[in-house]
C-alpha cells in the first residue's frame, strides 16, 4: 500500500459514486474498511415523480465492528427527501473494519450518494423484452437446454432488480411477465412497498420441477429480507405508513406460512407471526 498523507479510494455502488478518505495520515500499517454488505438502493418515488435530483455528501463513522455508527451530512443534496434517503441507505452498510497493525480501528470516510434521473421506460422495456424472450425459449427448449435458460432468467431478474429502477415502477413493470395470480396476490402492496421477491416466487411457481429452483428460492428469501428491511425504513420515517406496514407484515407472514414454512431459513422465522 502506498504511503500518502491522505488516501482517496473511489468506490462504485449502484448509480452512486463514493469517495472514501481517512482524516488522518495513512501508511502501510493501515488497512481501510472494505464494504461487505449493502442494501437495495432506493430512489424515493416522491423525488422521481417530482424530478428531484442531487448529490448528498456524507461523512460516515465506521466503528471497530464494521458498522456505521453515525452519519453526518457534509453538504446537502438540496432536498430533505434525498438527504434522508441517503443517510438511511448508508447506515445499512456493513464493512470489514479498518485495521492498524492487525487491530480493528475506528475509521471515518466521506461518501457521496448521487441521485439522478434516468430513462426508466427504456430500461424497463429492455428487461421486459429479455424476460419474455427467455420464457418463450424455455417453453420450446429441450429439457437439457431449459436448465441453462432458466439460470439465465434468474440472472436477468437480478440485473433488473439492481438496475436502480424506482421500486414502484419495478412492481408495475413486472406485471408484463409474471403470472397473473402471482401478481394479484400482492395487489394492495405493489403501490406502496418494494416487492422484488415476487419475480422469484413466480419463477418457482412457473417452473416447479426446475433443477435451479433451490437457487430461485434462495434468491427469493434474500430479496424478501431486503425488501422487508426497506419497508421498515420507509415506514419508520412516515407515521402515515405505519398502519399500512402492519397489514403488509401480516400478508408476508401468511404468504410464508402457507407456501414456504417448511423451507424457510431459521434467520427469517421472525417474519412469521
Amino acid at each position: 500500500m502506498l504511503k500518502v498523507k491522505f488516501m482517496i479510494i473511489l468506490i462504485t455502488l449502484f448509480i452512486l459514486s463514493c469517495t472514501a478518505s481517512r482524516l488522518v495520515q495513512v501508511d502501510e500499517n493501515i488497512i481501510i474498511p472494505k464494504l461487505i454488505e449493502k442494501p437495495l438502493f432506493i430512489y424515493p418515488h416522491y423525488a422521481q415523480v417530482n424530478n428531484l435530483s442531487g448529490k448528498a455528501h456524507l461523512i460516515l463513522k465506521i466503528n471497530k465492528s464494521g458498522k456505521v455508527d453515525s452519519v453526518m451530512i457534509e453538504k446537502s443534496s438540496g432536498f430533505d427527501v434525498l438527504d434522508n434517503s441517503a443517510v438511511a441507505f448508508v447506515k445499512q452498510f456493513k464493512y470489514k473494519p479498518a485495521e492498524s497493525n492487525g487491530q480493528p480501528i475506528q475509521f471515518y470516510i466521506k461518501q457521496t450518494v448521487d441521485y439522478f434521473l434516468v430513462g426508466n421506460n427504456s430500461l424497463a422495456k429492455k428487461y421486459i423484452n429479455q424476460v419474455i424472450n427467455l420464457k418463450k425459449k424455455i417453453e420450446k427448449a429441450s429439457p437439457e437446454s431449459q436448465a441453462e435458460l432458466q439460470k439465465e432468467l434468474l440472472v436477468v431478474y437480478k440485473d433488473f432488480i439492481n438496475s436502480n429502477m424506482d421500486y414502484i415502477g419495478f412492481n408495475q413493470n413486472i406485471r408484463e411477465f409474471v403470472n397473473k395470480d402471482s401478481f394479484n396476490r400482492w395487489d394492495e402492496s405493489v403501490t406502496e412497498w418494494p416487492m422484488h421477491f415476487i419475480v422469484f416466487d413466480d419463477f418457482i411457481k412457473s417452473y416447479p420441477n426446475s433443477p435451479v429452483n433451490n437457487d430461485a428460492r434462495n434468491l427469493m428469501f434474500e430479496y424478501l429480507e431486503k425488501d422487508f428491511n426497506t419497508v421498515k425504513i420507509i415506514s419508520n420515517s412516515d407515521n402515515d405508513l405505519l398502519q399500512k406496514r402492519e397489514k403488509f407484515d401480516k400478508t408476508i407472514s401468511a404468504f410464508l406460512s402457507e407456501e414456504y414454512a417448511n423451507v424457510l431459513p431459521d434467520s427469517l422465522n421472525y417474519l412469521i407471526r
